[in-house]
């Protein structure tokens, strides 16, 4: 490839011609910020997820307005609306009740107040596992058109759930009143419990509903996999019923802690140690996992939808 010959000035002496695009960065460099200059790639990934959970949390009112519509259509131009859900619950924990009772040889007094606040739970819990699968999925039309922080679709989600259990613990006071349940400081304990519960099911709605984006296939093969573990839970059956080998593998199931660090407070037992570890443990391992993994792929959800 030719040279270009050189510029000669008045007088004789060379002259050397950048090219323009070179003389153009020179005379305008671009500088980085200084904390652009210092993260390193994974902190990169962190800042970028954290910013978009804290601009979520500051857009609450959108995702409280669009969890509480979801609940409306659903039972639009319904006699007793919402309240559908809780209709709906208490049948089928009585139905439970009264048929497992007799099959498990429990008194109705002991077993319809442990199986209705277990449903309860269990329907918090996978719904924000099922739901956190399609959060994004469900929200496509949004995501392409507003520029809405991504994590605002997953609290959309469990926020969702939080209002149908909310339905749904109506079910759980009314089995405490029936039975003469004793209400202590104990029972305080509940409420932590329920963030834990929730905590944990946002983290894995991150994942999931990433996940899901770029993998259609995930949402009905969790949904398969949260039949087979409902029956390996203790919803329907109590731990004590099984033997010391199943009660040692039953420990290692992490949707049991959960369930178990909100259930023991309503009967006025302070749930066991080894359970309040496993779910906290769980929600801080899940999100030292989930927070760098959202942040490397957050800009690529809305290309795979």
């Amino acid at each position: 490839m030719a040279q270009r010959p050189p510029t000669l000035a008045p007088g004789g002496k060379m002259l050397h011609i950048e090219p323009r695009a070179r003389a153009l960065r020179r005379a305008n460099p671009i500088r980085k910020a200084p904390f652009e200059r210092s993260y390193r790639p994974m902190s990169g990934y962190v800042s970028k997820a954290v910013a978009d959970i804290v601009l979520g949390l500051r857009a609450w009112r959108i995702w409280v307005m669009l969890a509480s519509t979801d609940i409306r259509k659903r039972y639009r131009r319904s006699r007793i609306g919402q309240f559908w859900i809780t209709a709906s619950m208490g049948m089928l924990v009585l139905g439970l009740g009264l048929l497992y009772s007799n099959i498990f040889g429990m008194a109705i007094s002991e077993y319809l107040p442990y199986v209705a606040i277990n449903i309860v739970l269990w329907g918090l819990v996978s719904g924000l596992v099922n739901d956190g699968c399609t959060a994004f999925v469900d929200a496509e039309a949004y995501m392409k058109n507003l520029g809405l922080p991504k994590c605002s679709f997953v609290l959309r989600s469990a926020f969702r759930n939080m209002l149908v259990t909310g339905h749904n613990v109506l079910i759980i006071v009314a089995v405490m009143l029936y039975f003469a349940m004793p209400v202590s400081l104990t029972s305080l304990l509940f409420i932590p419990a329920m963030i834990v519960i929730v905590l944990n099911g946002v983290w894995m709605g991150l994942l999931l509903g990433t996940m899901s984006a770029r993998f259609r296939d995930i949402p009905q093969t969790v949904a398969s996999i949260m039949q087979v573990v409902f029956f390996l839970t203790p919803v329907m059956f109590h731990p004590r019923q099984l033997s010391a080998n199943a009660q040692g593998v039953l420990d290692y199931n992490p949707f049991a802690a959960l369930l178990a660090i909100a259930r023991e407070p309503l009967f006025g037992n302070v749930p066991r140690t080894h359970d309040i570890v496993f779910a906290c443990g769980m929600l801080v391992i899940g999100w030292l996992i989930v927070i760098p993994f959202f942040g490397k792929f957050r800009d690529r959800v809305v290309y795979w939808l």
